[in-house]
């Protein structure tokens, strides 16, 4: 907590700026005071996310999660404007200590207050869950410790329990040490994986130390031992520990309710006024102590005031949960007298146009090829569906179409990686399995394929995985099998997650390749030797964060660094080409057939065409509800289509006529479980002459359009 920065506004909402209390994911939080003196906590989005139309919808869905809680343990929502320059959110001001805090302080909890503690969050996970949500990231940090009881806040990650989060292409919702198995795994997520972290929040507090390993254990390891040991609960008292292990239970249905938590222990004799350990108290009055000196501050000089933007009121009665920030101070009632104020910039001006198109050039004139495909031709796929497609993240076919590899996570919790060959009615039958999956670290239960490219001609099989490796298959032996031939791990750090993504050259003689090291490489395709290495230096930037995509000549190398895009010309050895894309962090590029037209993918609800000799706009195709995560180009180079993907990773594939610049059609399923529980497009894949079109869900479909005509 410190007294507002020289930047900040003087005023939001009618509330006076008494002080930072930090910031979160999105944006800076507040110390505000009403006109009558009340405290409250204020969340403000970030300039440069306040313009990104994701970040919007996130904090829209923060607001209206927030308003759905309510109870004795979470914190009230007052008012918000959620649409406004920059969108801010004003809660009920929750001060104290987190719990991590005063573990730190104090050490292991005594017996009362475990008690308090249990219960108090038992009653919040109860109306969380009441309201049809799961919190997701339940954890100390996210618990305040106030006078008369806990309370829970921060809803940035809840979701709704009836739209649960399936996590796709290795992304980890929650945080490591307090994630339940099926968090860690990306399987469906209910309130029981809520129970679970309220077990290992209560393990820490009552031992001091986190079940299942702290920040010195790294991520992968922590989240091998939650889905494969036994909690460490020593030194719990005896009392708790049937509690502990109700709540940590490995699956979901074994584990206790929020109603068998309080039916275990029973109620609390006496009240909760004195709960905390003196130690914790003692942070509380320094907490005070900060705000009285905050509250004392001479008022600040302020600018003449300028017009104020339309509020969100919130009906009290329909007011729930999430204060904004832990950490904060407790409140101190004292009223404070309130002068001339700053207020947020107000609306655009009107005689402007749309902030979504200012500043924009208008694209350059394209001749687009016109594409023989129609909305028609994407009816009736072949479907495949089945519990053991679950999870799928990634397909790619080989050159005819004739075999596709899945890679994925099934309901076993195993990560896999399969060959199936496609029959001409779009069936799929298992030919084989990849023998790559053993990890560079036994303990990373997370180890998954991230991308893979067959080469030109079908008889090499390339495949990146999340430790930084390439794996190369020869795909020609007999029955369908894959012989290793090599596996290069150059891109390999030891810090988890490092995906790799790669493609071959267009004579399929060399491979690039892309890692979280921020590398570009280029091997030779058959043995698997390093050609050349590319990094900040040649590169310039941070290097090569996304792509790689081959220019069909094969004399020049897309990449992404972060929302830039980089051409790198081979033969003259340096960069061609770069420029900003404007999307945020870049998530792929690909080339058109001819070379002439580069699309984009990035974190804005766009996909973006490029000349990528000069890096001037071609097209933007808009009219997406969520982040684009991938483009492809059909064969004929008249169609692009483009997978949006939510933040609960629900998503859709959309096919666009480039010449009309507007969409064709959805992919669609039949499924109905799917359909009610919000698609879950994960990747597409093509054969070479574009006549058979594949599309993964991570719902467990596969869907397979004959496109021949």
């Amino acid at each position: 907590m410190r007294p507002p920065e020289p930047g900040d506004p003087h005023e939001i909402g009618g509330y006076r700026l008494a002080g930072r209390l930090g910031a979160g994911g999105m944006g800076d939080v507040y110390l505000g005071v009403s006109q009558g003196g009340r405290l409250v906590a204020i969340k403000v989005i970030r300039p440069e996310f306040a313009e990104e139309p994701d970040y919007r919808r996130r904090f829209n869905r923060e607001v209206t999660l927030a308003q759905r809680v309510s109870g004795a343990f979470s914190a009230d929502v007052i008012e918000a404007d959620p649409n406004g320059p920059r969108p801010w959110l004003v809660t009920s001001f929750v001060g104290g200590p987190t719990l991590r805090q005063a573990v730190r302080a104090c050490g292991v909890l005594p017996a009362e207050s475990l008690r308090v503690l249990a219960l108090g969050l038992a009653e919040a996970l109860r109306a969380i869950h009441a309201a049809g949500l799961v919190h997701y990231d339940l954890k100390p940090g996210n618990i305040i410790a106030v006078e008369d009881g806990p309370r829970v806040i921060d809803f940035g990650i809840a979701r709704s329990a009836e739209a649960s989060l399936v996590t796709q292409d290795g992304r980890i919702v929650g945080t490591p040490g307090f994630m339940s198995p099926e968090q860690a795994y990306g399987h469906e997520v209910t309130p029981a994986s809520d129970m679970f972290s309220l077990g290992s929040v209560l393990c820490y507090a009552a031992t001091g130390r986190e079940p299942f390993g702290g920040t010195d254990v790294p991520a992968p390891k922590r989240l091998h031992r939650i889905v494969t040991e036994d909690p460490d609960t020593a030194g719990a008292p005896d009392w708790l520990e049937p509690v502990l292990r109700g709540c940590m239970a490995k699956h979901p249905e074994q584990r206790l309710s929020p109603e068998g938590v309080l039916e275990r222990l029973g109620p609390v004799a006496g009240g909760t006024a004195s709960w905390l350990p003196e130690q914790a108290q003692e942070l509380l009055r320094q907490q005070q102590d900060e705000v009285r000196e905050l509250l004392a501050l001479p008022p600040r000089p302020a600018p003449a005031p300028q017009r104020r933007q339309r509020r969100w009121p919130l009906v009290a009665a329909a007011a729930g949960a999430a204060v904004l920030l832990g950490g904060a101070a407790t409140a101190v009632a004292v009223a404070v007298a309130g002068g001339p104020a700053e207020v947020l910039p107000g609306s655009p001006d009107p005689t402007s146009s749309s902030g979504a198109a200012e500043g924009r050039d208008e694209p350059d004139p394209h001749e687009w090829p016109e594409t023989s495909l129609t909305a028609a031709d994407f009816e009736d796929p072949a479907e495949v569906t089945g519990e053991e497609l679950r999870g799928l993240s990634s397909i790619c076919s080989d050159p005819s179409g004739e075999r596709v590899l899945l890679a994925g996570s099934d309901l076993e919790v195993k990560r896999r990686a399969e060959i199936h060959n496609v029959s001409d009615r779009g069936e799929l039958s298992p030919a084989s399995e990849l023998d790559l999956l053993e990890p560079l670290d036994p303990d990373n239960p997370l180890l998954q394929v991230t991308s893979c490219d067959w080469a030109a001609e079908g008889g090499q099989l390339a495949v990146g995985d999340n430790e930084g490796r390439v794996h190369l298959f020869d795909a020609e032996g007999s029955g369908g099998e894959l012989q290793p031939v090599e596996t290069m791990d150059e891109h390999h750090q030891g810090t988890g997650f490092e995906d790799v993504y790669l493609e071959y050259s267009p004579d399929s003689r060399m491979l690039a390749s892309v890692g979280g090291d921020k590398m570009l490489r280029l091997w030779d395709a058959a043995t698997g030797e390093l050609e050349e290495e590319l990094g900040p230096d040649e590169l310039g930037g941070g290097g090569a964060g996304s792509g790689p995509t081959w220019h069909p000549g094969g004399e020049r190398i897309a990449v992404g660094d972060l929302s830039e895009v980089v051409v790198y010309d081979l033969a003259q050895g340096e960069a061609a080409q770069r420029f900003d894309a404007e999307q945020g962090i870049l998530s792929e590029l690909e080339y058109s057939p001819d070379g002439s037209v580069l699309a984009t993918a990035g974190d804005d609800t766009t996909a973006r065409l490029w000349d990528p000799g000069n890096g001037e706009s071609l097209g933007i195709l808009e009219g997406h509800e969520d982040r684009v995560i991938s483009v492809a180009f059909t064969p004929d180079g008249g169609a692009l289509i483009a997978v949006e993907q939510a933040l609960d990773a629900s998503g859709q594939a959309w096919v666009w006529n480039l010449a009309e610049m507007e969409q064709m059609v959805a992919l669609e399923t039949d499924d109905a479980e799917a359909e009610e529980r919000g698609f879950a497009v994960s990747d597409t894949t093509s054969n070479s002459d574009g006549s058979m079109l594949a599309v993964t869900q991570a719902r467990g479909i596969v869907q397979i359009y004959d496109l021949s005509g």
